[in-house]
């Protein structure tokens, strides 16, 4: 009997997408020897076979479709009529992919080298086990869509047939199911109610406006190991859905690449309800991730806090956020924030 490849449902990125309809055929082509599992698998066009993406092979033309989902395929001798690899009754060997986050893989050097500033880029497939930023000239295949990075710089991906489920479940609606609040430098003010006044160099403690490199509005703090912070407010969303988390994530810089400036922000947040006393509520903020101290000098990075769904207040309500650096984690470095977004899932209907 011809046994099918399956694709396993997706877990993480988009949860509510599910597998393509209908099974791919899954024999991989003969000669390939012992497979590990893991490994970036393709077709070539109008091909029913699958293959692993090896160097020696021309992998332009190779359509990825995920990562090989069993412990090893063994080598086999004979193959059958299609070409595809049999066992040894003849019978095609069966074959099960997933998605490309299963596993963790190599990346190249230079302008092929993936981070973790390069999650939401493309990647290519090089070969079986490494990935590219770019598609090297022209040479090889678009894998997918770069998901993540771990501490030992492996990248995951999400492979083509769930980038291409996702950008359908998109458009079918015509909107995401998240919408965010964005706060630019010129909403903040200071803690002391006074507007923002032209960054000053030097030694002081209280935050400014600034043109970075004659391109980029900022918030400035100087290299003190004690700040002043920044506050502004916003009004909760029509379409905001109080039962689920919101995040607060802050895109920010620094002057120089020092590793001890590994910056976190104090984030304060208090709601304004309608019919409550102004100053009722407590503050259910909390510290973000860090940045990470000794990134190349005016890299943006991006650091978060989640907002609990407890705490969360309905429209009409406001909400006041209060920014400042964590003290004792910037001494050398200058620090400049870009943003302040606030992202939140939207109500179904």
């Amino acid at each position: 009997m011809t046994k099918l490849a399956t694709v396993s449902p997706v877990h993480g990125l988009v949860r509510t997408l599910e597998p393509p309809k209908g099974d791919i055929n899954g024999f991989l082509r003969p000669s390939m020897g012992i497979i590990p599992r893991g490994a970036i698998m393709g077709r070539r066009a109008g091909s029913r076979l699958l293959e692993p993406v090896l160097d020696s092979s021309a992998r332009s033309d190779l359509e990825i479709l995920g990562c090989l989902d069993m412990d090893t395929i063994p080598a086999f001798t004979e193959s059958g009529t299609n070409g595809e690899a049999v066992d040894s009754d003849g019978l095609p060997i069966q074959v099960r992919l997933r998605d490309g986050a299963l596993g963790a893989f190599d990346t190249g050097t230079g302008v092929n080298e993936i981070d973790k500033y390069d999650i939401g880029k493309q990647c290519f497939a090089k070969n079986d086990n490494t990935l590219y930023l770019t598609d090297d000239g022209g040479t090889l295949s678009f894998a997918g869509v770069i998901t993540g990075v771990n501490a030992d710089s492996k990248i995951e991906f999400a492979t083509d047939w769930r980038i291409r489920a996702m950008w359908k479940a998109l458009t079918a609606t015509g909107a995401s199911d998240l919408g965010v609040v964005a706060l630019m430098p010129a909403d903040f003010i200071l803690l002391t109610g006074a507007p923002l006044a032209i960054f000053a160099d030097g030694a002081s403690a209280v935050p400014g406006s600034a043109i970075v490199d004659s391109k980029a509005n900022v918030i400035r703090w100087n290299n003190n190991a004690t700040l002043n912070g920044v506050m502004a407010s916003f009004l909760v969303p029509l379409d905001m859905d109080i039962t689920a988390n919101a995040t607060v994530t802050i895109r920010a810089s620094k002057t120089g690449a020092t590793l001890a400036d590994a910056v976190t922000f104090a984030v304060g947040a208090y709601n304004q309800e309608v019919g409550a006393l102004h100053d009722a509520d407590t503050n259910y903020g909390g510290t973000t991730s860090a940045m990470t101290g000794d990134v190349l000098a005016k890299r943006i990075q991006a650091v978060t806090l989640a907002l609990a769904l407890a705490d969360l207040a309905a429209y009409p309500a406001s909400v006041t956020l209060t920014v400042k650096p964590t003290d004792g984690t910037l001494g050398t470095d200058d620090l400049v924030v870009h943003s302040v977004v606030v992202t939140y899932k939207k109500k179904t209907s």
